[in-house]
């Protein structure tokens, strides 16, 4: 009896294993890794986008009342920088100017400045077909489409299409749907199912995998990683200190980044 419970067991787990291979893949490193945390390091594959060597600025106070509303919206950190004359701030909740936080979709402003460089540069321009860059397996889509999130591209399990007018977070996605593939392994494997809902195109709709294909378009037009052009292009012409990104195994995927004080005290982010 105990030889057959075994038996069953074991023959229980092969299946199951085999779905989750075959189905969701990505379970077993988001179970791991789960979702970046505010405060890093936390679990997960990161890389290092170079900085500068940063020397922490000395702070003006804030007013009370700002303090008092940061804190009352559970926030962490607030610095404000007036005309690169007077950096003010303030950290919370055990915070400080060493601590790296979280970026979350800030990252999404960055490679869109990025993308608009290229442009500039003049190896792109806002009506470049992505499949110029990506392949033929990418969708027919113009650069516009997805700095504006107007591509109508749409992962299951992401933002419902009746509310496609408001931004989400990244963090609602479900663990078994091509978002969390997205999280774990980047877009490229999702490159031949991506496909623009008729829809939606043409109107604003938050979707993560926009910026994870304007990555992806950056890094084949450089022929450089992701977080050697943020360093090369933002980072260490704004004089920030080093951060860390957040890396799944495919190329393109950047969600998650974590600039400390960096930015804001790097006083210049548009250089040229």
């Amino acid at each position: 009896m105990l030889k057959k419970l075994l038996i069953w067991v074991l023959a229980t787990g092969v299946f199951a294993s085999a779905l989750v291979t075959g189905f969701a893949p990505q379970l077993p490193a988001l179970f791991v890794e789960g979702f970046p945390a505010s405060v890093w390091p936390s679990k997960g594959r990161f890389a290092q986008v170079t900085g500068t060597e940063a020397v922490a600025a000395d702070l003006s106070p804030l007013p009370e009342t700002a303090i008092k509303r940061l804190g009352k919206a559970e926030g962490r950190v607030l610095l404000v920088d007036q005309a690169g004359q007077d950096l003010r701030g303030v950290y919370l909740a055990g915070t400080s100017p060493e601590t790296l936080l979280n970026s979350y979709s800030l990252v999404k402003s960055l490679v869109g400045v990025m993308a608009l460089r290229a442009v500039a540069d003049g190896l792109l321009t806002l009506d470049t077909p992505i499949r110029e860059r990506l392949g033929a397996e990418a969708p027919d889509l113009r650069l516009r489409e997805l700095l504006t999130m107007t591509s109508g591209l749409a992962l299951a399990g992401d933002f419902p299409k009746e509310e496609h007018s408001k931004s989400t977070s990244d963090g609602r996605f479900s663990p078994f749907g091509p978002v969390g593939r997205l999280h774990v392994y980047g877009v490229t494997p999702l490159l031949s199912d991506l496909r623009p809902d008729p829809e939606l195109r043409g109107a604003f709709h938050y979707q993560s995998v926009n910026t994870a294909l304007l990555g992806l378009i950056l890094e084949r037009t450089y022929g450089l990683p992701l977080e050697q052009l943020l360093s090369e292009m933002i980072w260490q012409p704004a004089g920030a200190g080093a951060a860390i990104q957040s890396s799944g195994s495919g190329v393109g995927l950047l969600l998650s980044l974590c600039a400390g004080r960096g930015l804001a005290e790097g006083r210049a982010l548009f250089v040229k």
